[in-house]
């Protein structure tokens, strides 16, 4: 019995005439990777939204030499490292608590209201100003001491993004929390380039809270119904 072009090959066809006759077909594992990577980058695109606006003053002053580029990337991805490992631990803690989802959503749609109306805003500019001191003063600092102002930064601004990414490792199993912590590095290295090279034009957009609020309860209504 012949087959057609179009029709789906039979389990004897070699591997050749398959790629030459049919329809590729895309696996389960290939969609699952796929899935789970881009999970991963876009809820920490999005959770760290606001976090970049706040960052960007005392990016450009700290990352204005090659040594200050350098410092500051590397201490964003360790602290990054430390807000995974705590997010992880925090899903295994309350992945058995009734309505888990409905309350993380609940948090982080507060976290949004609290954006917007800028209730977070004067403590992390008094903050900001005091970061930007402590880069002043280590200007000639040496490495290390400017990896660990790095890594301060980034933990200080990263903390909320805990509860947001918290949800993705509920019911994921080792293989796919691995590939969803790819997708949330690959966003952070973009972030932090987007950041240090474009840190003026980002300063400079409108809407930044409202951005940065509806974006947190677009993931807010996607945790309730179980899309993340």
């Amino acid at each position: 019995m012949s087959h057609s072009p179009i029709s789906a090959c039979p389990e004897r066809t070699q591997r050749v005439e398959w790629r030459l006759f049919c329809f590729p077909k895309i696996s389960y594992d290939t969609v699952m990777i796929f899935k789970n990577i881009s999970l991963g980058f876009l809820v920490k695109a999005v959770a760290s939204f606001d976090d970049t606006l706040t960052r960007i003053p005392v990016i450009a002053s700290l990352t204005k030499t090659r040594l200050g580029k350098v410092a500051f990337s590397i201490g964003t991805l360790l602290s990054l490292t430390a807000a995974i490992i705590l997010a992880i631990l925090f899903s295994e803690a309350i992945k058995s608590v009734p309505g888990v989802r409905y309350i993380i959503a609940g948090i982080i749609i507060t976290l949004a209201i609290g954006i917007y109306f800028g209730l977070f805003m004067p403590e992390r500019k008094k903050q900001t100003a005091n970061e930007v001191a402590k880069i002043k003063k280590i200007s000639n600092a040496r490495f290390l001491e400017l990896i660990g102002l790095g890594f301060v930064i980034s933990f200080l601004t990263i903390l909320d993004d805990i509860i947001v990414i918290v949800p993705i490792f509920l019911e994921r199993n080792f293989y796919e929390k691995t590939l969803v912590i790819i997708g949330i590095y690959v966003a952070t290295l973009i972030q932090v380039s987007i950041a240090i090279y474009f840190a003026e034009r980002v300063d400079k957009l409108r809407f930044k809270k409202e951005l940065a609020a509806t974006s947190l309860i677009i993931i807010a209504i996607l945790i309730v119904f179980n899309i993340i």
